[in-house]
């Protein structure tokens, strides 16, 4: 395991694999003021490079991927640059982590604009985010396309009149889907909205119940994707979602499980045979990481406690899980940017309760009913690891370092 940071606060937002079998790690560092930051490990987890970019106010960094011959496009929120209030961020870095170059993307409403995931689509850049100056009102979900030179093609922004986000986006044989969530009669649900390759909405869906429920990311799977997040649908607390649905965005099953507190699901890797989520447990500000193991039907068959704080970004590859996130350390009530491995199985865990969710599929703006999922039965709560597996002193989450997190 490797901790990184300085005297304040310092966290991670996503993790990926690089080309050279090694990892590139986006997060923030925070000094007098919050900068993203950028860290080039190799296969072992040390830091070839790390890099600050920012200005005077804050900024900070939620989505990273390499491109295709060479270099990393990553995406987050400045309120350093633009017309004040936070703008969403694009960065272009070299090999070494020099900018080639950025792009501020806004309107102008002064505050609610952030990137929060960006792929490589071979011909340029597709990103998700948020927006408050376009749209129908509130904050909606944003995509935008740019070509290798940050050149906006395309600008598209989907949604209704309340708060609409996307956190996650993929490439697709017809185009690009984006995940978040959408607001409908005061609730959030899970969003999902398909394009073509020049941003013309295929369909779009919204899943959910009574409850507070969101995608927080996504990855393809086979000839679908599946979904992780957080659902309130089925009890007061927050539960971790887990859901599979096809191309044409039909949900094939959706899965909540979960213990006392809340439990959410921040990324999610596919396995050799299911899947495994990891996120963090608890109550506010005493939050544990985890890791969910499941099978391919999403259904739980272990789970493991890592110590305090929150892993937001996994993968996974041969029988190694690569997490990263953000740990408590020192005796100053802040945190650090940590990155482990680890070899499944690891000691045994206990599986996780799951719990039966009434599930309605709707598009937005049209709605139409579909069955609840099948019932899925399986007992848990989460285990701490072997003493001196994982460790860190005993301090509490500071404030300021955790402003962005708790947007989710």
């Amino acid at each position: 395991m490797h901790i990184y940071g300085g005297r304040y606060a310092d966290g991670a937002w996503s993790l990926s694999e690089t080309s050279d079998g090694g990892y590139v790690v986006i997060g923030y560092t925070v000094r007098n003021d919050t900068d993203l930051w950028v860290l080039k490990l190799n296969s072992r987890g040390e830091i070839e490079w790390a890099r600050t970019y920012g200005g005077p106010g804050d900024d900070m960094g939620y989505g990273i991927d390499e491109v295709e011959g060479g270099g990393f496009i990553a995406v987050g929120t400045t309120d350093s640059f633009g017309p004040g209030g936070e703008k969403l961020w694009v960065l272009r870095l070299d090999e070494s982590g020099d900018l080639i170059w950025d792009k501020v993307l806004g309107g102008l409403i002064t505050d609610g604009e952030a990137g929060w995931s960006v792929r490589d689509s071979g011909d340029g850049f597709v990103i998700a985010g948020s927006t408050r100056s376009f749209g129908a009102g509130g904050k909606d979900l944003w995509m935008i396309k740019m070509d290798r030179d940050g050149e906006v093609l395309w600008s598209k922004a989907f949604g209704l009149s309340q708060d609409d986000v996307g956190f996650s986006v993929a490439s697709t044989p017809f185009g690009y889907i984006a995940a978040g969530y959408c607001t409908e009669s005061g609730n959030e649900n899970v969003y999902l909205v398909m394009t073509d390759h020049l941003g013309s909405e295929i369909w779009n869906r919204s899943f959910g119940g009574t409850g507070s429920d969101a995608a927080l990311s996504m990855i393809p799977s086979g000839d679908g994707f599946v979904l992780v997040g957080r659902t309130e649908t089925n009890r007061g607390d927050r539960d971790i979602l887990l859901a599979r649905i096809s191309e044409a965005g039909d949900l094939l099953w959706w899965r909540s499980f979960g213990g006392e507190g809340d439990q959410v699901g921040m990324a999610v890797a596919e396995s050799d045979d299911g899947y495994i989520v990891a996120g963090r447990s608890g109550l506010a500000n005493d939050w544990s990481m985890i890791l969910v193991v499941t099978d391919s039907n999403g259904v739980p068959l272990a789970s493991y406690r890592l110590g305090r704080g929150i892993a937001t970004s996994l993968t996974y590859g041969g029988d190694e899980c690569v997490v990263a996130g953000t740990m408590p350390s020192g005796d100053i009530e802040q945190e650090d940017l940590f990155i482990a491995s680890f070899r499944l199985p690891l000691w045994s865990g206990m599986p996780v309760e799951v719990h039966e969710l009434q599930i309605n599929e709707t598009g937005v703006p049209s709605a139409a009913s579909i069955p609840s999922p099948p019932n899925a039965t399986v007992s848990a709560s989460y285990a701490s690891p072997p003493d001196g597996m994982l460790s860190s002193r005993k301090s509490e989450m500071g404030s300021k370092s955790f402003r962005a997190m708790f947007r989710l």
